[in-house]
């Protein structure tokens, strides 16, 4: 195998935004996005024994607490650069159900592949505000973006004014950020764990990568410059590479030793909210990620096709579960409990502030928690789950989350 060209996109892409104060693993997964949104369904995976096609569009969603991890700057940055790339079909940052498809319907995509015509819908939805896109419990919304994650050859649905219509070889990329609160005030429960939030890669973080003023670490022309090779390289690598994606047999067997595990061992997220993803979706969303990456390296074989090695499937898998220990934080106190909100409230406290009092949590959530009593039911709550512990200094309960 070679690569085509000396760097990785994606590396190039994290140097570029180094300054941003966003956590790194935002920054890694808008890279993601923005490559999965220029492929477009010009290139997949086959799988023909199992009747199965994979096409490396994801749905990814930043999830932190509000102005606290720059998701919407980090997000506007992914969502310029493919604007200036000026190739992929960008939906409105705020749109209906029933405008996304027309559109989506309106502006196919001609490729030339093996010598034959294709047309395909391939759009992209970028959302600073994930509420922007779904509104509060829209289930029309929700069901469509479930069966759009599919890509399958077709889709058909009714519209109010021409009955039925179809949507052929779509595609559809989605990148958005959002809050905990947000999503376990705003989704239905159907919603929560099976179908829709089972095929999004949530990247959750608590705490910003680093703290630097507008005023600071000022970018250095080295990295300025390297705006312009990275949307030639967008445009040269990504945007133009179409057809079937290649995979060695290393990375199949290993592929299939890795999937034998995963179906046979405890879920890796004993939140059972999660077990549809980790079961259900991960295997297909690591080929999608995989072949994201090998796009980003530019590996490829001596007839010039695209390939993924063993080590970019390893790659890719290793990037899902590093992502892993901090789902749960997605859907915040969404529960039966009534005190579930709350609950999650008091650790987020904890997590923030390590070596926290009674008082100090009380302090901060007096609107909240109705009095010590109800604030320690919940804590041993958090206790028993693994989700917080404590430690006495100089005859003073401090507590502690998992992570201090």
């Amino acid at each position: 195998m070679t690569r085509n060209g000396n760097e990785s996109w994606l590396d190039m892409f994290l140097s570029y935004t180094q300054n941003v104060e966003a956590p790194t693993a935002f920054r890694l997964w808008v890279g993601i996005s923005v490559i999965s949104a220029a492929l477009q369904r010009k290139v997949w995976v086959n799988f023909p024994e199992h009747l199965v096609t994979v096409y490396p569009n994801l749905y990814v969603v930043l999830t932190a607490p509000p102005g606290v991890c720059r998701k919407g700057t980090i997000i506007n940055a992914g969502e310029r650069m493919l604007r200036r790339l000026k190739g992929p079909y960008l939906l409105a940052n705020d749109i209906t159900r029933e405008k996304m498809l027309r559109e989506m319907r309106e502006h196919p995509v001609e490729t030339t592949i093996n010598g034959e015509l294709v047309r395909h819908h391939s759009v992209t939805c970028v959302a600073e505000e994930f509420s922007t896109l779904l509104g509060t419990r829209d289930v029309d919304m929700l069901v469509t973006l479930t069966k759009l994650w599919n890509a399958d050859d077709l889709y058909k649905y009714s519209t109010k004014t021409s009955g039925e219509d179809e949507i052929p070889n779509f595609y559809i990329t989605l990148l958005a950020g959002t809050t905990p609160q947000w999503l376990s005030s705003s989704l239905p429960k159907e919603a929560i764990g099976g179908g829709f939030t089972s095929r999004i890669v949530f990247v959750c973080e608590t705490k910003r990568g680093k703290a630097r003023s507008l005023t600071e670490d000022i970018m250095d022309a080295e990295t300025l410059e390297l705006e312009g090779p990275l949307l030639r390289m967008l445009g040269d690598r990504i945007f133009k590479q179409k057809g079937e994606v290649l995979w060695t047999p290393e990375a199949g067997e290993w592929y299939t030793d890795w999937y034998k595990d995963l179906m046979s061992s405890e879920p890796s997220i004993q939140d059972i909210r999660f077990h549809d993803y980790i079961f259900g979706r991960k295997p297909i969303i690591a080929w999608k990620v995989a072949i994201c990456l090998a796009a980003s390296d530019g590996t490829v074989d001596r007839n010039g096709n695209t390939v993924i090695t063993e080590g970019t499937m390893q790659q890719a898998v290793g990037m899902l579960n590093v992502l892993e220990d901090n789902m749960p934080h997605a859907f915040g106190g969404y529960g039966q409990s009534e005190l579930s909100e709350v609950q999650y409230q008091v650790w987020q406290v904890i997590d923030r502030d390590p070596g926290i009092t009674a008082e100090g949590v009380m302090s901060k959530l007096i609107w909240e928690i109705k009095d010590k009593i109800q604030f320690l039911v919940m804590v041993n709550n958090l206790k028993m789950a693994g989700r917080v512990y404590e430690k006495e200094e100089d005859d003073v309960t401090r507590y502690f989350s998992k992570r201090s």
